[in-house]
């Protein structure tokens, strides 16, 4: 099997679905966060990241958007998951999103609303390094609780890769043993 070879996927948040293809070089990226594609359905929001004309260089186009071309490996990724995130909440039909980064521990939740490039990362990386777990750093849904209460359930996370937004270094932000994969400058 050929490392140039797509796989298509899917992923998932709550009602939403969007249909992803990627080389299989870049499983990595992907392992745990992504699900079988159901193939007797022609997806109507997709998203495709793929090897570009130069080596190295990679191109991202979706079902929305213009294609994005000559990106590098953290550019092409943050685009790709940005366009994933876009259309999984333009299509979400039972639950509220939050723009919000969102931790757990045993029964503690911290969960840190903001804007783009607004510290959400950073923040939730240094609770991950005081032993919190990363659901994730993009978007946290919200639903009714059950019937006749007034209850509100975080229901989901968009799982995807940590994508640093700056070029500070970030090795302080990581556990003993982890090196980051690629970095967006």
């Amino acid at each position: 099997m050929s490392s140039f070879e797509m796989r298509r996927k899917s992923v998932r948040l709550g009602s939403s679905k969007v249909a992803v293809s990627y080389p299989q070089a870049l499983d990595p990226w992907f392992d745990g966060l992504v699900e079988p594609a159901d193939k007797n359905v022609l997806p109507r929001k997709w998203v495709r990241l793929s090897a570009g004309n130069t080596l190295g260089r990679f191109e991202v186009l979706a079902s929305v958007n213009p294609v994005a071309e000559g990106l590098d490996l953290g550019e092409a990724l943050a685009t790709f998951w940005e366009r994933v995130s876009f259309l999984l909440v333009d299509d979400l039909r039972d639950a509220i999103a939050f723009h919000a980064a969102a931790l757990r521990q045993e029964n503690r939740f911290v969960l840190l609303p903001g804007r783009t490039a607004s510290g959400k990362t950073r923040l939730a990386l240094w609770y991950r390094a005081q032993g919190f777990d990363l659901e994730t750093d993009e978007i946290v849904t919200a639903s009714p609780g059950p019937e006749g209460t007034s209850t509100l359930v975080l229901g989901g996370a968009l799982a995807r890769p940590v994508i640093l937004k700056a070029s500070a270094d970030a090795n302080a932000l990581l556990r003993p043993g982890e090196t980051p994969i690629a970095h967006e400058d």
